[in-house]
């Protein structure tokens, strides 16, 4: 792993903090199509929150909240006209969610 500052750091925790985020992550980093649709996404969200009965809602927790904040740290891209997203590999991200994964 690289070297990171106490920000980047701090920053990633912070992100990672949201459940929603985890999820998001680990699905594009396990999807190598590239850039996927923003659907097939909210399908992927809404499957794995049974407490949400309205994909609606995920979709635009999604658009307003989660992919803008993912983005803006570069962990992916949010192409809001193309409605996808593409994971940027970001290895800061991946180290702090590894032991969670397991």
């Amino acid at each position: 792993m690289g070297e990171y500052t106490t920000e980047e750091i701090n920053k990633r925790y912070a992100l990672l903090s949201h459940p929603d985020r985890r999820v998001i992550i680990q699905f594009l980093k396990d999807t190598d199509e590239g850039a996927i649709p923003i659907q097939d996404l909210v399908i992927h969200c809404w499957g794995s929150d049974t407490s949400q009965t309205n994909p609606n809602r995920i979709s635009t927790a999604l658009r307003h909240n989660h992919l803008p904040k993912l983005a803006s740290a570069n962990i992916l891209e949010f192409d809001s006209a193309a409605n996808t997203v593409r994971y940027c590999d970001d290895e800061l991200a991946e180290s702090l969610l590894a032991p969670i994964s397991d």
